[in-house]
């Protein structure tokens, strides 16, 4: 362990948005994004939706990936690598439910392994 004087670092904001259906997830998560940006150019949203994301295009012009089947962890990283590589500054992840119970998700992954922990 070492004592040291704090130093502000630029570190990448990792916020997650919770809520019933219809209660404006992704549209306050737009309204933040392009808060920190001030770019659309500059979001993309990963969207597992059914490409729901795009019924915000009257926002601005932000990117959108849509995201389907199978929705295993390894997948959603290409999608976030796909977002890094066009030098996107902020990525939403619309949303990151599939992954776990979602087909091809992690539930699917540990059943098709036996189904115990």
């Amino acid at each position: 362990m070492q004592l040291k004087q704090s130093k502000r670092q630029n570190v990448k904001l990792r916020l997650g948005i919770s809520g019933a259906s219809g209660f404006g997830k992704t549209h306050s998560a737009l309204l933040l994004a392009y808060g920190m940006t001030q770019d659309w150019s500059k979001i993309a949203v990963i969207d597992s939706e059914n490409s729901s994301a795009s019924l915000y295009s009257n926002l601005g012009e932000f990117n959108v990936l849509d995201l389907t089947a199978p929705f295993s962890p390894e997948r959603y990283i290409q999608a976030i690598e796909i977002c890094e590589k066009a030098n996107v500054e902020v990525i939403i992840i619309d949303s990151i439910t599939h992954e776990w119970n979602g087909k091809g998700g992690c539930l699917d992954i540990h059943n098709n392994l036996g189904g115990r922990w």
